[in-house]
């Protein structure tokens, strides 16, 4: 049991807070807020005035000036210098993404004059660099949790509340069968695309990345009311963008996030019952007295769950896309074809598998890197729901970790963005949550450190000296 003195210090201390933590906690806020919001009006003002508007200028010192680099540089500033000299203890995903880097190195300095190629490098993996230091020993807090994700959830409500304006605009408040003739309309649903992040394909490995740790902090017993009403609107606005997206891998990983929560909250098998016997009662119902959505399931979802590539198009030419990029990628051993260069060379502009499309830009160590990171993140995935809902270390490290988990299992499955030209919100957002999964992980709880810090403060008790046994014969000289 920890003392209530204990508990109560760190609860003051908590309270009042210094300096550097308060600029440390903007400069988090600032992170996190920013680049949800890179593609709407916030992000674009920000890039035409540093000239990072454009993928075809030539690169001068404002590469620089990226937000990411920028407040990735600050945070390593602002923290404690005790933090940055831990001793590090590697791990598969340290690994996975150091390999990823090494190949993109490999892969720029190899295609250096082609197109995109240098541009890629420094909006993805560069930041991806600076991001990943700066938060892989940040002292993280119960407090900076809501800092990150309330900044998370106002920054992508710009772009998400823009596609729904965009959308009402052209089709008003539509039904089911409306949705489903705006997402089978190419011209119906561009400017959609354009107000949110350029393509529904992007869109979708966002909200992958970002609802699940969302959906986390909503059923969180432990959070305070007020964030939970942001983080409610996000979400429902996360859902209604999902429909009208209609990205079937998307939908598939975000209620596989939702067994992770349940098997992270419930440890009992009979917990486990209840939620299967709850998603086959919801099953049942929603195709017994809803025949549309029954259709939609049958016509969308069935064939990509059983990859039935003669009677879907999207899964044959999913399947073309990944046998081109396979082929490219053979072609161009050992160090692929520089990153960012599938959307030049790829006749669907990507391989649609993440593997494949590293392996295809950054070589043969890109594609291990991947492969090495996705198995990484799920095991960290696991261990974290393994552990439960006991300590804070545990649950932050599951909240940071889920949606990292559930955007590679989306790679792996239909590929991710990773970047759209500068704007690179997918891996400053995917890198950022790893770094502080890992700090969690890696740290003592507070309170654990609380302890061992006041018994090394807390001196000795005094101890009387023992007593020496006198004979009794020079007792009787004495008395005498």
């Amino acid at each position: 049991m920890i003392p209530n003195r204990l508990i109560s210090s760190q609860t003051s201390g908590a309270s009042r807070l210094s300096l550097p933590r308060l600029f440390r906690r903007a400069l988090l806020a600032a992170l996190f807020f920013f680049h949800p919001a890179a593609h709407s009006i916030v992000g674009k003002a920000y890039f035409a005035l540093t000239g990072l508007n454009s993928m075809f200028v030539p690169l001068g010192g404002n590469v620089f000036l990226q937000p990411a680099i920028l407040l990735s540089a600050a945070l390593l500033i602002m923290t404690p210098v005790a933090n940055r000299l831990l001793p590090r203890r590697w791990d598969g995903v340290s690994i996975g993404l150091g390999l990823l880097f090494v190949g993109a190195v490999t892969g720029l300095a190899w295609n250096f004059r082609a197109d995109v190629v240098a541009m890629t490098f420094c909006s993805v993996f560069l930041s991806g660099l600076f991001v990943f230091v700066s938060l892989v020993r940040y002292p993280l807090e119960e407090s900076d949790i809501h800092t990150i994700f309330v900044a998370l959830s106002l920054g992508l409500m710009f772009p998400l509340m823009a596609g729904l304006q965009v959308f009402y605009q052209n089709w008003g408040i539509p039904d089911l069968s409306t949705v489903i003739a705006a997402h089978s309309s190419a011209n119906g649903i561009q400017a959609y695309e354009e107000v949110t992040f350029g393509s529904r394909g992007n869109t979708a490995s966002l909200l992958v990345l970002v609802g699940p740790p969302l959906l986390a902090l909503l059923f969180d017993r432990r959070r305070v009311s007020w964030p939970k009403a942001i983080y409610a609107l996000c979400l429902a606005l996360i859902v209604v963008n999902l429909v009208i997206l209609q990205q079937r891998a998307a939908i598939f990983i975000c209620l596989v996030s939702i067994a992770f929560l349940w098997c992270f909250k419930a440890k009992t098998v009979s917990s486990h019952i209840l939620y299967l016997a709850t998603g086959a009662v919801v099953l049942f119902a929603v195709t017994t007295y809803s025949p549309a959505v029954a259709n939609l399931i049958d016509e969308r979802f069935v064939p990509a769950l059983t990859w039935d590539v003669d009677s879907d198009h999207s899964v044959s030419g999913r399947t073309e896309a990944i046998q081109e990029g396979v082929g490219l990628a053979v072609a161009n051993l050992p160090f692929g074809l520089g990153p960012g260069s599938a959307v030049k060379v790829h006749s669907q502009g990507s391989a649609h598998q993440f593997n494949v499309q590293q392996g295809l830009e950054n070589g043969v160590i890109g594609f291990l890197g991947s492969v090495v990171l996705s198995i990484s993140a799920l095991l960290l995935l696991i261990r974290a729901i393994s552990a439960g809902d006991r300590l804070p270390a545990t649950r932050w490290r599951f909240i940071f970790a889920v949606g990292p988990a559930s955007y590679l299992v989306h790679g792996v499955l239909a590929n991710v963005a990773i970047n759209f030209g500068w704007v690179n919100t997918w891996v400053v957002l995917f890198v950022g949550m790893l770094a502080l999964a890992l700090s969690a992980d890696r740290d003592i709880p507070a309170e654990v450190s609380e302890v061992r810090r006041s018994l090394v403060r807390t001196p000795p008790p005094f101890r009387r000296p023992p007593q020496v046994a006198v004979p009794l014969q020079v007792l009787l000289t004495r008395q005498s």
